[in-house]
């Protein structure tokens, strides 16, 4: 299933808003990886690509939260931890049925992207706006 950006995603923020956006492109173009059937080399790099940019991502919020001294820091960066914990976890299972293997990833964190976008990241915009960041 593709995931399709939306509206009750976005924090106003276009920094952080443009980051969702390509993470979304990212698990979009392995979801397309996955209906064309493209082969395990293919589908491995795209789903290194994506771990590799939600580390950049994690930076990026997590930089913000130190500098602003944000008061739901730790319980945020519990939540990115908890999402690292899970990939490694769900890493671990790769020799598995590719397409079982990556669509159980894309499923994942299309699940896991939605509640974090709508829910924790909703917490930290006035923190961010008061700071400064369009």
């Amino acid at each position: 299933m593709e995931v399709i950006w939306r509206d009750k995603y976005s924090v106003g923020i276009k920094e952080i808003d443009n980051q969702h956006k390509y993470f979304i492109g990212l698990m979009n173009d392995l979801y397309n990886a996955i209906t064309a059937s493209k082969g395990r080399e293919e589908l491995k790099s795209l789903f290194q690509n994506l771990i590799e940019y939600s580390e950049v991502h994690f930076a990026t919020e997590e930089k913000y939260f130190d500098e602003f001294k944000y008061e739901g820091a730790a319980e945020h960066k519990l939540k990115h931890q908890e999402m690292r914990d899970e990939i490694k976890r769900i890493k671990g299972m790769e020799n598995k049925n590719e397409i079982d293997f990556y669509g159980g990833i894309v499923f994942f964190l299309s699940q896991w992207l939605d509640d974090h976008l709508e829910k924790m990241d909703q917490k930290y915009v006035e923190c961010f706006k008061g700071h400064g960041l369009e």
